[in-house]
């Protein structure tokens, strides 16, 4: 019930219908996160959506071995990694959790399951 509720309250999925909700949340999982956890890296292969459900995640490219630049900071609620499930590329930035958090996660096998 509480991956429904949180789907529901979501930018991305926010419109879909109850039953469409009951559908995607089998395929819903969770992971808890500790402060500074890289979730991605930039070139990675992408392979799955993420839902914060409480946590800061900073999206990042490195500009040399020791400077980065922030291209976004996000909170809960926010969605990223999203064109993973569409598209074959890699990661065009990195991830990385600011504090311990929990995340939700929807793969790109479950994606395509659906």
């Amino acid at each position: 019930m509480y991956i429904k509720l949180l789907l529901k309250s979501n930018s991305i999925f926010k419109n879909l219908s109850d039953d469409e909700i009951d559908m995607i949340a089998p395929y819903i999982s969770s992971a808890n996160i500790t402060k500074d956890q890289t979730i991605f890296s930039e070139g990675d292969v992408g392979d799955a959506l993420y839902i914060i459900t409480n946590g800061i995640i900073k999206i990042f490219k490195k500009i040399d071995a020791t400077k980065e630049k922030t291209l976004s900071q996000l909170k809960s609620g926010d969605c990223f990694g999203e064109m993973a499930l569409i598209d074959d590329n890699v990661r065009s930035a990195s991830a990385k959790s600011m504090i311990n958090g929990t995340l939700l996660i929807l793969t790109k096998d479950g994606f395509v399951k659906l």
